[in-house]
């Protein structure tokens, strides 16, 4: 998952232009383990994770060569060349045995037939697959769709998640007479709190929400209110792969211009705010609000501010309350010629290896939710009411039954992002009229998906 904005950048211009981006952190380039890749009892790892992480990862699945006999070889690849590296071992057909992928990265190159179909294994029909224990059934709601094709196969295998929500630092909340945020609060009661607490810092006079991820103020974003609401989602179907069109319904439009009256009016940044020192900022008290992804807590635990904080959940609607369906996941070259033991390995890090690995290391929950234990285990360690919201809002997020897609995942992405940039973003921060330019950007994506 996401470390802090920096490295997330780093981790992306190409990911960034095929639809979005899931990254862990990334450290220097290095191999542990042991054997070649291919032989049946060897596996070949590439993973982007931290130096720390893949320490973490070596010692668990020395635990797993115990006891299966099977050896792995972890490769660290910086996030700043994965792409690249990617593409590279794609025309060379050296693809390793399993590697990080991201929906962007995977749809892309399962599309074009790259990827290995994982469905006869997951589904326990294929040889050997149900002694793992992995369970469909038990993955967070909408994950593993992220990972099918068009075609209904299975490019990939979920693991480390996202959830999406607002930290907020409790004694500006205290200090402002404004009740903190709750498990269910709404979407007015976030953008009221946003407005309370405007200016409410003495060195600090701005909004009082920041954003630090884009997905608040994107169309996506707004599809979570309209949902909420009773309303459309912007596009069927909810994990946004296959999309044939958008569309917009009043729900929609009464989301769209809630947030651009918070932004008109400076409660909230708009959708061109880059969050450069929001994180700073919010450590040392001068931001009462900060929209963002679980794994900015790890970089708040570490820097122990003085204030109290929490970590509030996406809001509710009048009907339902939504959480995010976004993941990272396992892939595998379609010439893959060691599929069992390969599974064993994906299913040991889903099932165990990051239940090890995130209990000592917290940044971000798993798809496959036993899998969860450790990282919810590891962030409520930290302690006080911070590591307690924390836990409790990831857990209410990844055990959601009603989930939606984050990211337009289709080819057309990059073109649809362009036109977010130049025909949504105007209109949403009240610099052009909302319904004509809503409109305007409904007809241009869909002229892109339909290929017009």
């Amino acid at each position: 998952m996401r470390r802090i904005k920096g490295v997330v950048a780093g981790a992306a211009g190409a990911l960034m232009a095929l639809g979005g981006l899931t990254a862990c952190g990334s450290g220097g380039s290095s191999a542990v383990g042991g054997g070649a890749s291919g032989g049946g009892n060897t596996v070949t790892l590439v993973s982007w994770g931290t130096n720390e992480q893949i320490n973490l990862f070596k010692t668990t699945l020395s635990q797993f060569t115990q006891k299966t006999g099977i050896h792995v070889n972890i490769i660290q690849q910086p996030s700043n060349e994965y792409v690249q590296k990617v593409d590279a071992e794609v025309l060379s057909k050296t693809l390793p045995d399993v590697f990080w992928c991201q929906n962007s990265l995977e749809q892309e190159l399962g599309s074009q037939g790259h990827l290995y179909n994982w469905s006869s294994y997951m589904s326990g029909k294929a040889k050997g697959a149900s002694s793992t224990g992995l369970a469909a059934s038990k993955f967070s709601a909408g994950s593993l769709d992220l990972y099918r094709g068009a075609n209904g196969a299975l490019y990939g295998v979920p693991n480390e998640s996202n959830t999406y929500g607002v930290f907020y630092n409790a004694d500006l909340f205290k200090k402002a007479h404004v009740p903190l945020p709750t498990a269910h609060w709404t979407w007015p009661q976030m953008i009221a709190d946003a407005k309370a607490l405007t200016g409410a810092v003495s060195a600090h006079k701005g909004p009082g929400m920041q954003t630090v991820w884009s997905l608040l103020e994107s169309p996506n974003g707004v599809s979570f209110y309209s949902v909420d609401n009773g309303g459309k989602p912007l596009a069927e179907p909810s994990s946004l792969v296959g999309v044939k069109k958008v569309q917009v319904g009043p729900k929609f439009m009464q989301g769209a211009a809630l947030l651009r009256n918070a932004i008109k009016h400076g409660w909230i940044t708009g959708p061109t705010f880059t969050g450069n020192t929001t994180e700073a900022e919010f450590i040392n008290g001068q931001v009462p609000m900060v929209f963002g992804g679980q794994w900015i807590a790890s970089d708040f635990f570490n820097a122990k501010p003085k204030m109290h904080w929490g970590y509030a959940p996406l809001p509710a609607g009048t009907t339902a309350q939504y959480a995010p369906a976004e993941s990272n996941g396992f892939c595998s070259p379609s010439n893959l010629k060691n599929p069992l033991a390969t599974w064993k390995v994906i299913s040991w890090m889903d099932a165990h290896g990051f239940n090890y690995a995130y209990r000592r290391d917290p940044i971000a929950p798993i798809a496959y939710l036993p899998g969860s234990s450790g990282y919810l285990a590891g962030v409520k360690a930290q302690g006080g009411a911070a590591g307690a919201s924390v836990e409790a809002t990831v857990r209410q997020e990844i055990n959601d039954k009603d989930a939606l897609g984050t990211m337009f995942l289709g080819s057309w992405a990059t073109k649809a992002g362009n036109t977010t940039t130049g025909v949504w973003n105007p209109a949403l921060a009240g610099n052009k009229p909302l319904a004509p330019y809503v409109s305007k950007w409904v007809k241009a994506v869909n002229s892109f998906i339909t290929g017009s």
